[in-house]
């Protein structure tokens, strides 16, 4: 009896502590870490700005929709022009991410509203845990708040307010191309219901954005935004690079070309699955875009862990609305492993223990404890991570093709719209 209030003491001990620990976490990746790589590629749009105007963004290295590079300018230039005497790298991390941080937090308010009442606890925490969000606040990249405005989309469209839906949408596909993998979801619901406004509204607010940058260089505009990321070499956390790393593949030409015809018809099988058997009913819709965003994120040669971010929402979603809370969870450690393989190469490949180099990433009191780790791991990990390389890609594998068969199930298995319509 005295150790089970013992354990029950620690158990009530470690909830009390949870949320000052995520907090603690957050505030580490938000203020201390970042990608100086793409920080600085960030950074360049600004000084083309500058020099030659926004609708000139895209004579740089500028590979996003237009409302990306202009939210990190106006997020800089704020910094610019209220702090520009304070030369201090932290206040600098903390202001480019603040719209990372906001949207955040806004997310957490908004899926409660996607579940019924005993989930809003679950769905915030699920969230705020996610591996992967918290990997997209240390490296600064901004997916989150286009996620952000496909929740209000999806909100809006569940409120019956169809115009704004489609601005959201058309918002959020501006920011990041990501986007574009479910617009054939909203589109086709659109059409099902006879929402001709709202087809016509994303069209026209799509154009107003986008036209301006493509009169001004439509070569460059096209190049980068589209073909940039369609011919990209594989890389990141993807199966296939992984693959190639652990066989020491030289030449990936061929086994590239097989995985681009499996991706593809992988993709539209989704679609046609979908198509079938959802989309027809607002609360279909979550689970439609989970489904299609995971199938296409997780076999897609290019991966990295804040990627999986685009389809966890849903998923959560998915998981407490039709009772399977387990899916949740293991789209978490799925965000894990992810995660795990990104540290596993970077100790490999670059070499973290030159604490100088390791300096342009992380900042202040976090560099000698990463720089202390790391050394540890490199000396530990020396011969073995090709090994672990092998066991977390087995462990991806079987993760993502258990989840992608459960969703595939939840989409085809239909039950009656009472039994898991969501909250409002």
């Amino acid at each position: 009896m005295r150790l089970y209030i013992r354990h029950y003491r620690y158990i009530c001990a470690l909830k009390y502590l949870e949320w000052p620990i995520l907090a603690f976490i957050m505030f580490m990746a938000w203020g201390f870490i970042w990608n100086f790589y793409d920080t600085s590629v960030f950074t360049s749009w600004n000084k083309i700005i500058e020099a030659k105007g926004i609708l000139s963004i895209y004579e740089g290295h500028t590979v996003y929709p237009p409302l990306f590079p202009i939210i990190f300018y106006l997020v800089h230039k704020f910094y610019i022009v209220f702090f520009n005497g304070i030369q201090n790298v932290l206040l600098l991390k903390l202001i480019l991410k603040a719209p990372i941080i906001i949207a955040t937090l806004i997310i957490a308010y908004i899926l409660p509203k996607f579940t019924s009442t005993n989930f809003k606890i679950d769905i915030i925490r699920f969230w705020l845990w996610c591996p992967s969000l918290i990997a997209l606040i240390a490296i600064g990249q901004y997916d989150v708040i286009s996620i952000l405005f496909i929740l209000l989309s999806l909100y809006s469209m569940k409120c019956n307010r169809y115009v704004i839906s489609a601005i959201f949408l058309a918002i959020a596909t501006c920011i990041k191309q990501f986007t574009v993998l479910i617009i054939p979801i909203f589109m086709f619901y659109a059409i099902y219901n006879k929402k001709w406004n709202y087809i016509i509204t994303y069209i026209l607010c799509s154009l107003a954005i986008t036209i301006p940058f493509l009169i001004a260089n439509a070569d460059n505009f096209i190049n980068k935004v589209l073909f940039f990321h369609i011919n990209r070499r594989p890389i990141g956390q993807s199966i296939i690079y992984t693959l190639k790393l652990i066989f020491s593949i030289k030449d990936i030409d061929f086994y590239l070309s097989i995985w681009n015809i499996i991706f593809t018809c992988s993709f539209i099988l989704t679609n046609v699955v979908v198509f079938k058997y959802d989309v027809r009913h607002i609360n279909e819709l979550p689970e439609s875009m989970a489904v299609v965003l995971f199938i296409a994120i997780m076999i897609n040669k290019v991966v990295f862990p804040h990627y999986l971010l685009w389809f966890c929402p849903f998923i959560y979603i998915v998981a407490l609305n039709r009772g399977k809370k387990y899916l949740a969870h293991l789209a978490n450690i799925l965000s894990l492993t992810v995660l795990m393989q990104m540290l596993l190469w970077i100790i490999a490949k670059w070499h973290f223990s030159n604490i100088q180099s390791l300096s342009k990433h992380v900042h202040g009191v976090l560099i000698n404890i990463i720089h202390l780790i790391i050394t540890y791991m490199e000396n530990m990990l020396k011969e073995h991570i090709f090994v672990i390389l092998e066991f977390l890609l087995i462990i991806n594998i079987m993760l993502t093709i258990f989840i992608a068969a459960q969703l595939i199930k939840i989409v085809i298995k239909k039950t009656t719209y009472k039994e898991y319509s969501y909250g409002s």
